[in-house]
């Protein structure tokens, strides 16, 4: 999946497999945009989901 925080001109990817955690940002809200995309980087799908924010 490729991941942009706050509609950033930049982006990156991660194929692991693992929970995506975001964390260093400020306190306030932020958008999160998640592009699926298959072994050939070819966009199967996106969204802004839903983020859940606060200290851990």
């Amino acid at each position: 999946m490729h991941v942009a925080v706050d509609d950033a001109p930049w982006h990156w990817a991660d194929g692991s497999g693992e929970p995506l955690i975001i964390q260093g940002l400020p306190p306030g809200p932020h958008r999160v945009w998640i592009g699926l995309a298959d072994p050939g980087q070819h966009n199967r799908g996106s969204g802004h989901p839903p983020v859940r924010g606060g200290q851990h």
